[in-house]
């Protein structure tokens, strides 16, 4: 198990078990674990916590998971999740970068923080996740094939993977001197510099967070909004597929989720097509 899947597992049981102590009659025995139990926390996480719809649904989904477990191993009865509903997300409060956002990043962070913003075109160009990010060593970029390797070891899928690195990229790369260091170094450790430490995924989001201050941008744009806005152009430019495969997702019915509706356009080459009938 991946060491973010345990401190994530400690997490919820923590939280879980701060609920318990607030009872009037604590949860001792497994049998109190019910649907009232269940339906009971999620609104303490939802109504009283005040988190969002989508960390409550995630909550029951782990509530899901450790009640299989509880059922499998004979300490309940039954699952008390079954017929908890999830509740309705709405509309992601992500945000893709206009075009105009994305000049003014790229000049302030030019004249600020040039690492920082390498690592703000490695999010966009290669579409490679923070905690992903933090992982890349610089023995795993080759400049003659223009890719940049992804451990199974810390992909969201536990694939390894290959994906493209644009010219642009690899150019900044060459002028910051990254190159110049060893390649187990980590591309981005303290400050965004290679280093022989890694730095933690949470850097990119922190720092990310000043800029956006700095810049005035709306709270919608997120340091993961790179990669959604770069799934968009690459869609636009490049095409569905080839965004599919450097987004490294398994169907392109899921970087279809990403597509605005101005992107979905007539095809020229069907438009004076004439079959067989």
């Amino acid at each position: 198990m991946r060491s973010d899947s345990v401190e994530n597992y400690k997490s919820r049981v923590h939280r879980l078990d701060e609920f318990i102590k607030t009872q009037t009659v604590p949860l001792t025995y497994c049998y109190q674990f019910d649907r009232v139990f269940v339906e009971e926390y999620l609104d303490y996480c939802y109504l009283e916590r005040g988190c969002s719809p989508v960390t409550r649904n995630n909550y029951l989904s782990w509530l899901q998971s450790l009640s299989g477990w509880l059922l499998g191993h004979g300490y309940i009865g039954k699952d008390p999740t079954v017929g908890v509903e999830k509740l309705r997300q709405g509309e992601k409060v992500r945000k893709p970068l206009s075009s105009d956002a994305m000049a003014r990043l790229r000049e302030y962070l030019e004249a600020t923080d040039r690492h920082f913003l390498l690592a703000c075109m490695v999010h966009y160009y290669t579409l490679v996740r923070p905690k992903e990010m933090s992982y890349i060593r610089i023995g795993d970029i080759s400049v003659k094939d223009q890719t940049l390797f992804i451990s199974g070891e810390v992909s969201k899928n536990h694939k390894d993977g290959k994906v493209t690195l644009p010219a642009v990229v690899l150019l900044m790369m060459v002028d910051l001197g990254v190159f110049d260091s060893p390649s187990e170094f980590y591309l981005f450790g303290s400050g965004f510099r290679p280093s022989a430490v890694r730095g933690s995924a949470k850097m990119f989001r922190d720092r990310w967070l000043k800029v956006r201050k700095a810049l005035g941008f709306p709270a919608s744009y997120k340091f993961y909004s790179l990669k959604d806005t770069g799934i968009t152009d690459e869609v636009e430019r490049v095409g569905l597929v080839v965004a599919k495969d450097q987004a490294r997702h398994s169907s392109v019915a899921t970087t279809n989720r990403y597509v605005r509706r101005d992107q979905m356009r007539a095809q020229p080459e069907l438009k004076n097509f004439e079959g067989q009938l």
